[in-house]
């Protein structure tokens, strides 16, 4: 089974068990398979800026 995710925002995708990078983008594909684990870091890439007060 697998899906995608969207995001508004741009974020940093990161392999949590294995420490490893696996890149930048507003979307993820997340599968689901018999066997295996796997935990992910979402880091925003680009700061959102601030909304003006009205």
């Amino acid at each position: 089974m697998s899906s995608r995710i969207s995001f508004d925002r741009t974020y940093r995708t990161w392999n949590v068990l294995e420490d490893r990078y696996l890149g930048t983008g507003n979307e993820l594909t997340v599968k689901v398979e018999p066997a295996g684990l796997l935990l992910l870091s979402l880091e925003t890439a680009y700061p959102r800026l601030p909304q003006k007060q009205h």
